[in-house]
């Protein structure tokens, strides 16, 4: 977790220092995609800590059925999750 803040850190001081207009587009491509993977790593760590110590159970917010309707149900996204992790 602490790596991914740090790299997300990192690039987004490397977008606040990039000189918009004359960036090779290739660089601003880059630097956005590695954004987006960093902050990703780093929200699904925070999503993972928020979870532990529960009873296991899902909470009644909803969250059961959206990740139904978007993964098919909740043990097809623990194993795409579970797996994702591991990768």
């Amino acid at each position: 977790y602490t790596g991914a803040v740090k790299r997300l850190d990192a690039i987004r001081q490397q977008l606040a220092h990039l000189d918009w207009p004359t960036a090779p587009v290739f660089m601003i491509n880059g630097l956005k995609r590695e954004e987006l993977i960093a902050a990703n790593s780093a929200w699904l760590h925070e999503l993972y800590f928020d979870t532990l110590g529960g009873d296991g159970a899902l909470p009644d917010s909803g969250l059961a059925v959206a990740l139904a309707r978007d993964f098919g149900s909740v043990d097809r996204w623990r194993t795409e999750f579970s797996a994702l992790a591991k990768a």
